[in-house]
This record gives structure tokens, C-alpha cells and sequence, in this order.
């Protein structure tokens, strides 16, 4: 049965608030800026007062709620906004739903399944379809509703519907699941610096001698960081590719770390880094961020931190744990950018060498679990992509 998606669904603007709006907690608010091609981040969550929730109760988010971005960077750029999907999962079940983006409910469940419709937005016919009536300038546009309402798909018998449905959700709840224990050991290991490089509650602080000349452990030295780290900064990307190619590697992007889902490019003269590798973003509102990477090439927001003579997953924990004061230090106004040189000047406390080893002798087995999850998730993640058109085309018997 052929039935036009605006006939089919109810759509939901996203809410307009000001400044004014908002406070330090209450309403969790989610904008465009919080998701990815395969994920949320909510790392960086608004608020907004908690007497504005009856009057927008219209747009606090349900399970399974799909979001269409119709405001973001234009198709031909990496990693477009304008014209993702996504599905609305247990973490934001109950949040509220920002501006320039919009919310769809099927209307009538006993004819289109609402997984099935979110596979549905997530095909290349639809994703086409409205990012081809999108309007604005070369690197911003704006999707009308109308866009996507005009949008029209022959819907198999809802049995079928909801048999796809089920087969590409248990691909995607095998990824939530291993997203979930990749936030447990991330937890752990973090939890687990600040215990024994912050709070000092190392193995055998209890018999330490504190050096009265340092204030530290015997052992410990207070360095620059500048001694123990370099910049090495992405260049330029050149043609990117949407599948692996012979002598191409994946490019490590902000979004594509986050989400898990890489484009490719010719190694070229680009910057190589290796996984367990740091990465900072260097521009943007988010600059100072770090990330490990996986195997592939930077693009020029980024910069690999080389170390030496430290371990880098020391390091990245420090970073992470001071992500703060290190933007408050970012350069620049209009657009913030990490500060290599303010970075460099910082005192570091530097533990012996017997610490730094039994550090690395509880974090390596961490990091293995870790690569082994993002591993088994990008497999997954391929394989219903792979999966994907050819269900819905009805390439596949099910």
C-alpha cells in the first residue's frame, strides 16, 4: 500500500526557547547538537526550568519517537546533519525536543509500524528525497516540513513490517547493549585515576613517604608537560569515501568517534594515528576535547598528543578529568581553539615508575575490553547497514 508519510504520521515541532529558559538543572533539553549519525552524546545537556513542563509537554520525547535534523551543514559535506535520523532510546526517553529538528509518531499502528518507519528514514531513497528539497547556502540548509511530508513509500502487509523491524532492532539493541558496558569500564577506568592520581589513594599510599621539598610521594616529580608531549595536527581532508577502498583508511572526525561510523580517504600526505593514540579536537565549541583513536587519518580539527616517556592513557585521563580548565584557557573568541602552548606549560605530578607500571597493568586489560566492544560494534553496525536497503527493497525474503 503506497501511503504519503504526512497522511501517516503526526509531526512535532521542536521547542523555541530563550536564554531565559533555561537553569543549571531541570528539564533535560535535547538539540541537534547532541546527536550523531548512530548515537546520542549528552555529555553537554541544557536545562530548562522545571515549571515551563505543562506547557511544552507536547514536545517531551517518547520511546522509539524518531528525530529528522531538518537545520545543519549541507549534504555534500562530511558527515551532513541536515536530513539525519535517529531513534529516540531509554537514555533520552522524556527529554525535550529543541528547535530545527522534528519529531514523527505514526498516527495509526495497525498500518505502519514505527521501527519499521524509522528503518524506513534511515534508507538512502528517503534521506535523498528530503535532503533534495532542502534550501540555504553551500555549507547550511534548512529541510521543510513539506519536504517530508510529500514522501511516499509502498508499505509491505504490517506482519512484514514488523518482522524487519525486529530483525534490524536486534542488531541495534546488541550495540546498546555493548554501548552500556563500554560506559561501565569507561567509568571504571576514569573512577580509578581520580582515586589514585587524584585523590592520592594509590596501592601503598598508606607507607609513603612525602618528600617535604615537593610536597609529593618520594619517587614523584613535579614536570612541565611540555617535556613529555608534543602536537602533531590533521591536515585538510581530500575525497572521502563512503565504503572502504584499497589504500584508504577511516577518517577520525569528531562525529564519526563519537557515533562509530567512519567515511574513508586515500592515505596520501594525510596524518596516520594508531589506536589507543590521543586525539584533541583543536576547533570549534568543543575544543580540548580528547578522544583515543582507532587506526586511520585526521583531518585538520584534530591533533595527535605524542608522548613520551608517559603513558598516554595517563595522559588521556588527565585530560579528561581537567577537561574544564583547559577551555577556559582555549584561544580565540568567535571560534575557541585548543591552546598547545598553555597545555604545555602545565606542572604535572609526575608518579614513579613502580605506580606508573601497576597503572598500566590495570588499564591495558580495560582498553582491550574496550577495543573489543567498539570492534564487535562496528561489525554489527556494517552488517545491518548491509542489511538494511535490501530489506526494505524486499530483496530479502523474511
Amino acid at each position: 500500500m503506497r501511503i504519503k508519510i504526512g497522511d501517516a504520521c503526526e509531526f512535532i515541532n521542536g521547542g523555541s526557547w530563550t536564554e531565559s529558559d533555561y537553569r543549571d538543572n531541570g528539564l533535560p533539553v535535547l538539540k541537534v547538537s547532541n546527536f550523531n549519525t548512530s548515537g546520542f552524546t549528552i555529555n553537554d545537556i541544557s536545562y530548562l526550568n522545571y515549571e515551563l513542563g505543562n506547557k511544552y509537554e507536547k514536545n517531551k520525547l517518547e520511546l522509539n519517537d524518531i528525530i529528522i535534523a531538518t537545520v545543519g551543514s549541507h549534504p555534500s559535506l562530511v558527515n551532513s546533519a541536515a536530513g539525519r535520523t535517529i531513534r529516540v532510546n531509554s537514555n533520552v526517553v522524556n527529554y525535550y525536543l529543541n528547535q530545527n529538528a522534528i519529531c514523527l509518531r505514526v498516527k495509526e499502528y495497525e498500518i505502519i509500524d514505527q521501527i519499521y518507519l524509522y528503518y524506513l528514514t534511515e534508507t538512502t531513497a528517503f534521506r535523498n528525497f528530503i535532503q533534495q528539497r532542502g534550501k540555504g547556502a553551500a555549507n547550511q540548509m534548512r529541510i521543510p516540513i513539506s519536504g517530508i511530508k510529500d514522501f511516499s513509500w509502498d508499505f509491505p502487509p504490517l506482519e512484514t513490517q514488523n518482522k524487519i523491524a525486529s530483525i534490524l532492532s536486534g542488531y541495534d539493541d546488541l550495540i546498546e547493549n555493548n554501548l552500556k558496558r563500554i560506559k561501565i569500564l569507561e567509568e571504571m577506568a576514569q573512577q580509578t585515576y581520580e582515586e589514585w592520581f587524584v585523590r592520592m589513594r594509590f596501592p601503598g599510599h598508606q607507607s609513603a613517604t612525602i618528600n617535604s621539598a615537593t610536597g609529593l610521594p618520594e619517587g614523584w616529580d613535579k614536570v612541565k608537560l611540555g617535556d613529555f608531549i608534543n602536537f602533531k595536527k590533521g591536515k585538510k581532508l581530500e575525497e572521502t569515501f563512503e565504503e572502504k577502498l584499497p589504500e584508504t583508511e577511516k577518517v577520525l572526525l569528531l562525529d564519526s568517534l563519537e557515533s562509530g561510523k567512519f567515511n574513508y580517504t586515500k592515505i596520501g600526505n594525510h596524518s596516520l594515528v594508531k589506536r589507543g593514540d590521543i586525539l584533541m579536537l583543536m576547533d570549534g565549541a568543543r575544543s580540548s576535547y580528547v578522544f583515543l583513536a582507532d587506526n586511520g587519518v585526521i583531518g585538520s580539527t584534530m591533533a595527535k598528543v605524542e608522548t613520551k616517556n608517559l603513558p598516554s592513557s595517563l595522559l588521556f585521563y588527565y585530560f579528561q578529568k581537567n577537561l574544564e580548565w583547559l577551555q577556559i584557557n582555549n584561544t580565540g573568541a568567535a571560534i575557541p581553539h585548543a591552546n598547545p602552548n598553555f597545555i604545555k606549560k602545565i606542572d604535572f605530578k609526575m608518579p614513579n615508575k613502580e605506580l606508573l607500571d601497576n597503572w598500566e597493568l590495570f588499564i591495558q586489560p580495560i582498553w582491550k575490553n574496550l577495543w573489543n566492544l567498539k570492534d564487535q560494534n562496528q561489525r554489527l553496525r556494517e552488517a545491518r547497514d548491509i542489511l538494511l536497503p535490501r530489506l526494505m527493497m524486499g530483496m530479502v525474503e523474511v
